[in-house]
């Protein structure tokens, strides 16, 4: 099992995902050994990661190992 991290280029994250199969897609990978070394990537790379939960779409920003959580409804 691989954390699977696909990102666009205009540096939005489309997934992150426990994983031991393979992905079909047209946008960047990066495969960590764990979820914490995908975030270290997405904070490398400066990218924006959202994740949902019912109506709450909540931001989380990476910036230098820290991590901010804005929720937006």
């Amino acid at each position: 099992m691989v954390w699977r991290l696909v990102y666009k280029n205009d540096g939005k994250v489309i997934s992150l995902n426990e994983t031991n199969g393979k992905t079909h897609t047209i946008h960047n990978i990066f495969d960590g050994i764990s979820q914490e070394e995908c975030f270290n990537k997405i904070d490398e790379l400066q990218l924006t990661y959202y994740t949902t939960s019912g109506d709450t779409e909540t931001m989380i920003l990476f910036s230098g190992g820290t991590r901010t959580i804005l929720e937006q409804e």
